[in-house]
């Protein structure tokens, strides 16, 4: 377990760091067919933020994929859980918060 320094900010307590982006994605929920598109708006080696038209639950099981940007040349596909929602105001929008469970290869 890693020994964290009381006198760090909030932000900086976290053992992965956050990046803020802003890139689609697609997703299914507990191992249903549908699929669902949203964006990434942060991501991290822990987790990321969802944000949605479909309502999400907690303890909901995603399977997410973010497609390669221009210069990627692979996508992340990984299993996720969502641990937190947030209702948005603008067009019955959701963010989901969600701890990566897996990266699949």
């Amino acid at each position: 377990m890693v020994q964290l320094n009381a006198s760090r900010s909030y932000e900086e307590k976290r053992d992965f760091v956050r990046v803020i982006v802003s890139t689609p994605l697609l997703f299914t929920a507990n191992n249903l067919p549908e699929k669902h598109e949203g964006l990434c708006r942060d991501l991290s080696g822990a987790g990321l933020l969802i944000e949605t038209t479909k309502k999400l639950k907690i303890g909901d099981r995603l399977h997410v994929t973010i497609p390669p940007a221009q210069h990627q040349k692979a996508q992340l596909d990984a299993i996720a859980e969502v641990v937190r929602i947030d209702p948005k105001n603008e067009r019955f929008t959701f963010q989901a918060g969600a701890i990566i469970k897996k990266i699949i290869a």
